[in-house]
């Protein structure tokens, strides 16, 4: 069907697990979608089934590399090829390449909580380890500079800056958390 068919275009030889509901009320030939997953679908399955028999309403269930498409341009200034990094619950980081605004490779691993001292530099070899994955498929010219954008405090820039330096294979910008809610909610943030 159509909305499988787009989610499969948005990302990379992805498998999709799509279940549509209805048509909504803006436009006939859009459908909402009730849930799309990409490859471990069996993670939602058993929240949204409870949520599907108390009729609960549910406008989406979306990860990483699905919105990055959408949410990234808003973030950072638009690059032809950009590695996007993101913690990720679960003491996880989440990093999805993007090309020409497209998602090509998304990959989730097990991180150093946000915080600890071992955190920049797992961000740093990270990006290295994709960088060579993107090389070896073709994704990502070895002259080339990897670009990586990622969401993170002064203190944790400022160190992936200094262990980074001298590298001249990956090149960061980051942008703290207050700052992306600010763009993402177009207005600043009440103080808490």
């Amino acid at each position: 069907d159509a909305a499988a068919e787009r989610l499969r275009s948005d990302v990379h030889d992805a498998e999709c697990y799509v279940r549509l509901s209805g048509v909504p009320k803006a436009g006939a030939d859009e459908f909402a979608v009730v849930h799309a997953a990409i490859s471990n679908h069996e993670l939602v399955d058993p929240w949204l089934q409870v949520m599907l028999r108390h009729r609960m309403p549910l406008f989406g269930v979306f990860s990483v590399p699905l919105l990055t498409p959408s949410l990234f341009p808003k973030l950072f200034a638009p690059r032809k090829d950009v590695l996007f990094v993101a913690s990720h619950q679960g003491g996880k980081l989440r990093q999805t390449f993007l090309s020409d605004g497209r998602v090509r490779s998304a990959r989730l691993s097990q991180a150093p909580a946000c915080g600890e001292d071992a955190y920049p530099q797992y961000v740093i070899d990270e990006a290295m380890r994709s960088r060579r994955y993107l090389e070896r498929t073709r994704m990502l010219d070895s002259l080339q500079v990897l670009e990586v954008c990622l969401i993170a405090d002064a203190a944790t820039a400022q160190r992936i800056e200094e262990l980074a330096a001298g590298n001249e294979a990956v090149e960061f910008s980051f942008l703290d958390a207050d700052a992306a809610g600010d763009k993402l909610l177009g207005h600043k943030l009440a103080a808490a």
